[in-house]
């Protein structure tokens, strides 16, 4: 199975909403999915700058690292296979320019074990 991407756009000047991806990530994609943020400012886009990193949180409380990429005004993080936990699913896109954080995107979502 391909990776399925699900891209996002989001104003820095407006609050950052949860995104709920419908139906399931499916824990038997050995492709897994990414998860990507258009960014802008005011309407324009925006060169982002710094490091990108994923979180999520996972149905029994742990949380596991996303590891991220940029280019130009997109973030994107990739979920690896360890947090496809069946069950509830919150991941968060973080943007960090040295001593700065900023939430880019947060997603909710339901993992479901396909066999």
């Amino acid at each position: 199975m391909a990776m399925i991407e699900t891209w996002f756009e989001q104003d820095l000047q407006k609050p950052v909403k949860v995104h709920n991806i419908g139906g399931e990530l499916f824990s038997n994609n050995s492709s897994g999915n990414r998860i990507g943020v258009a960014v802008y400012n005011n309407g324009e886009p925006v060169t982002l700058s710094g490091s990108v990193n994923g979180y999520a949180v996972l149905s029994d409380g742990s949380t596991v690292r996303c590891p991220g990429t940029r280019s130009g005004n997109k973030a994107s993080v990739t979920v690896p296979a360890a947090a496809y936990l069946p069950g509830a699913i919150f991941i968060s896109i973080m943007l960090t320019d040295g001593i700065v954080t900023t939430t880019l995107a947060a997603v909710s979502s339901n993992v479901q074990q396909v066999n």
